[in-house]
Parts: structure tokens; C-alpha cells; sequence
């Protein structure tokens, strides 16, 4: 795939910069970002897991924003537009999961092998690609899909992808994982829920994040924090994005109308731990209904995710 961009790009117009040459070995180091300045597309090939991402030269990249380049004493500012192109087979961890981040990214998947008549990988695909009819073919379809794009004002994503970047951010980040598994409904304390994270960490083997780090993804999530005041007590809670903070008092209620023993913090948790289960249930029955459909049709979306 990368060979025919290239090709039909124009080497010269494309650059090969590896995520540790853009970001430097730490804050501050040294960038290969100028090498950005007059191209429309960065290809990197197998991209390897790095230490450290400056994600607000990513974010700026992928926007487009002007970026101030240091050069022999003098400052050149340029907008990059180049599309960045990564090829993984390791998960990177951008260390941030909000949506200046996972909006900005896009994971398409490649789980196709071509093969001969007689079943045999065909291992110089890529030379019988960039040929000049196969290319020419290749670039007006990609003319007639662009036009398209400028009809519609946007790009449609397809499902696979959209499945295949959340999958992939849930992987490279287990916070997001924890998140999505146990969502927030109304508002839990901030205590119980980093308890529970961490507890869950530990239970399957993941090294979790302290508190700090973990409330700061939690909230890049959308999950926002708030103070509320019961009986005296004003503890912070992450709560809910859709929730009314006004209905907090419902909640309230509700507790004291029980007839239990419980603080109110732990009859939160408890409430929390039950819809854990009814959303974890209904996931095991969502994904053996989607495993049934797709029985009869797994050829075919071999086919589409070519």
C-alpha cells in the first residue's frame, strides 16, 4: 500500500520520518519535524513501540497548525499538511487518551494475504502494483472516490476501522479499557473508582497508574469531576456526561429510603458494581448474537476488510 502512495506521489513529495525522529528522546530534544516542510505525505514503516511521543507535535502536525522550526540561528515557520501513515504490528502508547488524540487517529486494519491459483502468497505484490496500468487504475478510483468526499463534506469511515481504533486505544491504554468495561452511569467517588481500577489491574496482571494519572484519563474520556454536598460530607465524584447533577439528590433519596446499614458511598459502589454486571451480561449476549449473524458471512467480510 505504501509503495503505491508513493508511487503515485512522487518520492519527492513524501517523507519517511519514524514517530522518535518527529517527537526526540525527550521534551526539549532534538526534532526531525523540518522534514515535514514540503511534503503531503510522512510514511513510516514498521513503526516500533517508543519511549516518548510529544503528542503536541502530533496533534499540530495532523491539524495543521503552524510549527516554528529552529535552523542555523534562524526560525522558519511552516503549516505542515502531510498525511501521517504508520505501519505497526506492536500497539504504541501515546500515553494520552483524549480526543485531541484518538479523534485524530485512524487504525485500517490489513489481515488480507494475496494468493496465486495455487494458494501461494504472492510475495511481489508491490512490484505488480505500482505497474503503470495498475496504477493508473488505482488513481482514477481514488479520483472517483475524492469527489465523493468533497460531495458528501466528509469522509466515511467504515465500521472496521472505526472497531479497529477503539479496539486499538483500549489496548494501548488500560484505563480505557477499565472505562469502557465499568462506564460510569450517574457519579461514583473518585476513591472507589480508582480502587476498583487498581484492584482490576492487579487482577489481570496490568500495572496500573497512580491516582493523578489515572483522574487525568478518566476525564479525557468526558467523564467530568464535581464536589456534592450530603448530609455535611462534600467529596469529589468523576461523573457521567449525560448525567443532570440536579437528579444527585433522587439518587440521595433513594438511599435513604433503604433499609440497610450502608454508607452512602458504599451503596454507590454497590449500585455501580450491579450495572456493571447487567451491561457485562448484556455484552456476552450482544457479541454471541453478532457471532451467530456473521456465521454464514464469513467470507465476505474477509472480502470487505481487504
Amino acid at each position: 500500500m505504501f509503495r503505491i502512495i508513493e508511487k503515485l506521489l512522487d518520492k519527492q513529495f513524501v517523507s519517511h520520518e519514524h514517530l522518535e525522529n518527529i517527537s526526540g528522546s525527550k521534551a526539549g530534544s532534538k526534532s526531525s519535524i523540518k522534514q515535514l516542510k514540503g511534503r503531503v505525505c510522512n510514511i513510516a514503516e514498521d513503526q516500533k513501540p517508543v519511549k516518548y511521543i510529544n503528542t503536541s507535535f502530533i496533534t499540530r502536525i495532523i491539524s495543521g497548525e503552524p510549527i516554528s522550526v529552529e535552523e542555523k540561528g534562524t526560525t522558519d515557520t511552516f503549516k505542515p499538511v502531510a498525511t501521517m501513515l504508520f505501519s505497526v504490528n506492536e500497539v504504541i502508547d501515546f500515553k494520552e487518551t483524549g480526543k485531541f488524540i484518538t479523534d485524530r487517529l485512524l487504525v485500517v486494519p490489513f489481515n488480507n494475504t494475496f494468493t496465486d491459483d495455487n494458494n501461494n502468497r504472492i510475495i511481489d505484490i508491490g512490484n505488480k502494483l505500482c505497474k503503470d496500468l495498475p496504477l493508473q487504475i488505482i488513481a482514477t478510483k481514488s479520483i472517483i472516490a475524492f469527489l465523493k468526499v468533497l460531495k458528501n463534506g466528509k469522509f466515511t469511515i467504515p465500521k472496521s476501522v472505526e472497531e479497529a481504533t477503539k479496539r486499538y486505544f483500549m489496548e494501548s491504554s488500560n484505563v480505557v479499557e477499565f472505562c469502557n468495561l465499568f462506564k460510569i452511569k450517574t457519579f461514583i467517588g473518585k476513591t472507589a473508582y480508582y480502587q476498583k481500577y487498581d484492584a482490576w489491574c492487579h487482577k489481570n496482571f496490568y500495572e496500573p497508574l497512580n491516582n493523578a494519572q489515572f483522574g487525568k484519563q478518566v476525564l479525557a474520556l468526558g467523564y467530568r469531576s464535581e464536589r456534592f454536598s450530603f448530609d455535611g460530607d462534600r467529596p469529589w465524584y468523576y461523573v457521567s456526561h449525560s448525567f443532570d447533577s440536579d437528579n444527585r439528590f433522587n439518587i440521595y433519596q433513594d438511599f435513604k429510603r433503604q433499609q440497610d446499614t450502608l454508607d452512602f458511598e458504599t451503596y454507590l459502589c454497590k449500585q455501580f458494581d450491579n450495572e456493571a454486571k447487567v451491561d457485562d451480561t448484556q455484552n456476552t449476549e450482544d457479541e454471541q448474537t453478532t457471532q451467530e449473524e456473521q456465521k454464514p458471512d464469513d467470507e465476505q467480510t474477509i472480502s470487505d476488510n481487504t
